[in-house]
């Protein structure tokens, strides 16, 4: 990446090179990184200022282009990263372009398979390790390893998605990681952050907060009695027997019961920019009330996790927003 001794310092996004060419960090007037804990990030969003045209015309801003960004803070009180995207559009309005990027770790999960592939009796962190590339690995070991197959012309992200449910788990990239957590021991870890709201002496505050209140909608797709069958034990049913029947391959009791495990997201956050905030991270929130008797709001849990977080840097300033949720089971 460029040199940053002689250059001022960004809040996020600290320097950019597109097709192998660096890009003036003043034509960058607006940032949006996205990451999630699951294969559909990361995502970065560039604003660009380019009345030249040159960003098209002469770096080759355009469908399959190549952008190597570094993020995060470089003076050591945050940590600092390389991320390499592809980029997917790069459409312009006027002196405007909007460069919209996929992490290429995530290309690479999305891009189907030209060959046949079959994982017999395999943990999960074995079959990431074919797709990982220079990730690094993070995955729990389960209590039972499965047989999975990948067809020709689908995409492994399909794959690792189906054996995250089968597991009860979350999988995601993001920050050069390649993670398969188990939901239930994701939540019992320490929190990397506390943020509080309404306690001007807090350490980590919170600018803005609602709550989602969208428990239904969230799991209702996993709403249902899975039952399996066994050639020894018959029909094997788990779940509420008033909801609709859904047969799945598997009758092994741990399995049917992940099937219904989700995460149901319940806060909308905001704070003041902290680059260290990734996906998947253990978040502890604090809701202080304005009552000497009362003055911890405990109807919500203290840890969730964060499914979501979408950093953005312009230049006024920059701010993190995460969506916090916890499983459902």
């Amino acid at each position: 990446m460029a040199d940053q001794q002689n250059k001022p310092m960004q809040y996020f996004l600290q320097s950019v090179l597109l097709n192998g060419v660096e890009m003036p960090r003043s034509w960058i007037t607006s940032v949006i990184y996205i990451e999630k804990t699951s294969l559909t990030s990361p995502l970065l969003v560039l604003e660009t200022h380019d009345p030249a045209g040159k960003l098209v015309d002469e770096m080759g801003a355009r469908y399959g282009a190549e952008l190597v960004a570094e993020l995060g803070d470089p003076t050591g009180q945050r940590g600092a990263y390389t991320e390499t995207f592809f980029v997917t559009s790069a459409p312009a309005s006027g002196d405007v372009v909007r460069i919209i990027a996929v992490s290429a770790d995530l290309k690479r999960l999305k891009t189907p398979s030209a060959r046949v592939r079959l994982y017999a009796d395999r943990q999960p962190g074995d079959v990431m390790a074919e797709f990982a590339g220079k990730m690094t690995i993070e995955a729990d070991a389960f209590r039972k390893a499965m047989t999975y197959h990948l067809n020709m012309g689908e995409k492994p992200s399909g794959v690792l998605r189906q054996i995250a449910e089968d597991h009860g788990a979350l999988v995601w990239c993001a920050r050069g990681k390649f993670c398969m957590k188990d939901m239930a021991k994701l939540i019992g870890t320490k929190a990397a952050f506390v943020y509080e709201a309404n306690n001007p002496q807090a350490e980590y505050t919170i600018s803005k907060l609602s709550n989602i209140n969208q428990d239904a909608a969230a799991t209702s797709s996993r709403d249902y009695q899975y039952v399996g069958y066994s050639m020894t034990e018959g029909y094997v049913a788990v779940g509420d027997k008033t909801k609709p029947v859904k047969y799945i391959s598997d009758a092994d009791v741990a399995t049917l019961t992940n099937m219904a495990r989700v995460i149901v997201p319940k806060l909308d956050i905001e704070v003041s920019g902290n680059a260290d905030v990734t996906a998947g991270m253990i978040i502890g929130v604090q809701i202080h009330r304005y009552d000497a008797e009362n003055q911890v709001d405990e109807t919500l849990p203290k840890n969730f996790i964060a499914v979501a977080v979408i950093h953005h840097e312009d230049r006024i300033g920059y701010t993190t927003r995460m969506i916090l949720g916890v499983p459902n089971q």
